[in-house]
């Protein structure tokens, strides 16, 4: 199991069961003895459900008929059992071609773009009438789709509809992102090439940045759904911690944007601690590691953001930092004694990582050759700049 793998590189430890038959629907799973009494044996931390691959596509008046009921009876009894899980809904992608098979009596799934959508809108509906979450592992297939890198990498088996062993490996890196609320970063790469799943665990990530938002306006259902961090957990229980803050002198003020939590506790970095929301706090000149945790009775999270309370006036520009590319994909930067943040995005905007260059100056970027990336560095003040870089 690819998610199995990812966790343990990480040194979690998954204790999984799972009941997957080929084409089974939610009615299928929710008539189903086997499926119904693993989800009773109790104590999961999470449920993952996912539909077979089409009925989430199909026109919302069948959906409402044939697979919305079956997710509510599905939901209802793991609350029932398992009183804190999350029920996470594994968002599938569009077959290659779009649905063949359905495309001229629902024209909506007549390619890979608009069958995703389509499901994208059944399951997010699915999610937010069963207070769950969603694992968006049918945008990260599209993101991936678009990306230069594509060309080298099909994530698709030979039916146009499975997934390809790079298909499989991205999709749990997302489950992984979901589960964990961290980024991959992990050794284990399920026999696939280091670069392309390297690359694969950095679109993964690319999807839960703080940057980025896929927004699908669904004719069909008059919903607008804007996809991204929060509202993949909006709905469900499980905690995604995180904060922002202002500078003014060397007074900081915090402001916490976590989702799903019902108590905080601010880690100052100078062995201050505080339980407000929103607090404000004074320290010296220097660089802090400010630490948010964030919890409910079931779930918590936490998050670390380096900030610079410095007094001084920003003067960050290109002519303080040198940039030199090794072998297309080491990137070492020079001069970096005012930056405390490096973020690397590709050509299309994806986030592919960030990077503290408090404790290292060089990083490693899987894109193809000759593939432009988007370098932006901030300082202690908030200055930032960006700057594009030919591997």
């Amino acid at each position: 199991m690819i998610l199995s793998g990812l966790a343990n590189a990480n040194e979690y430890s998954l204790i999984t069961d799972q009941n997957t038959p080929g084409g089974y629907r939610l009615i299928d799973h929710a008539n189903s003895v086997t499926s119904m009494n693993k989800i009773k044996e109790g104590s999961w931390d999470f449920v993952v459900l996912q539909a077979q691959s089409q009925e989430p596509s199909w026109p919302i008046g069948q959906m409402e008929v044939e697979v919305f009921p079956y997710a509510k009876i599905l939901s209802d009894t793991i609350k029932a059992y398992n009183p804190c899980a999350e029920i996470l809904f594994f968002e599938t992608w569009g077959r290659k071609n779009g649905d063949q098979q359905n495309c001229q009596v629902w024209p909506p799934v007549c390619s890979f773009e608009e069958m995703n959508d389509r499901l994208l809108a059944g399951y997010y509906m699915m999610t937010e009438q069963n207070e769950a979450s969603i694992s968006p592992v049918g945008i990260a297939w599209r993101m991936a789709r678009e990306d230069g890198m594509m060309n080298e990498i099909d994530l698709f088996s030979s039916d146009g509809s499975h997934p390809s062993p790079y298909g499989s490996y991205l999709s749990a890196c997302v489950i992984y992102y979901s589960i964990f609320k961290e980024p991959v970063n992990a050794s284990f790469y399920n026999g696939l090439e280091e670069d392309k799943a390297l690359y694969l665990q950095s679109v993964a990530n690319s999807i839960f940045s703080e940057d980025f938002e896929y927004i699908f306006e669904d004719e069909y259902s008059n919903n607008t759904f804007v996809m991204n961090r929060d509202n993949y957990f909006i709905y469900g229980q499980s905690v995604l911690a995180n904060f922002d803050y202002t500078i003014s002198g060397n007074e900081v003020s915090f402001f916490n944007q976590s989702v799903n939590e019902t108590a905080v506790k601010w880690f100052f970095d100078d062995e201050s601690t505080s339980e407000e929301e929103n607090p404000e706090h004074h320290f010296d000149s220097g660089i802090f590691d400010v630490k948010l945790i964030a919890s409910n009775t079931c779930f918590s999270d936490s998050v670390v953001h380096s900030i610079g309370v410095i007094t001084g006036i920003n003067t960050l520009n290109d002519s303080h930092v040198t940039i030199k590319v090794i072998n297309h994909q080491s990137v070492v930067f020079e001069g970096l004694e005012d930056v405390i943040r490096v973020e690397v995005f590709n050509n299309l905007g994806m986030f592919l990582g960030k990077y503290s260059t408090v404790e290292r100056n060089r990083l490693e970027v899987h894109q193809s050759s000759n593939i432009p990336i988007i370098v932006r560095f901030t300082d202690a003040y908030g200055g930032s700049f960006s700057k594009k870089i030919i591997l």
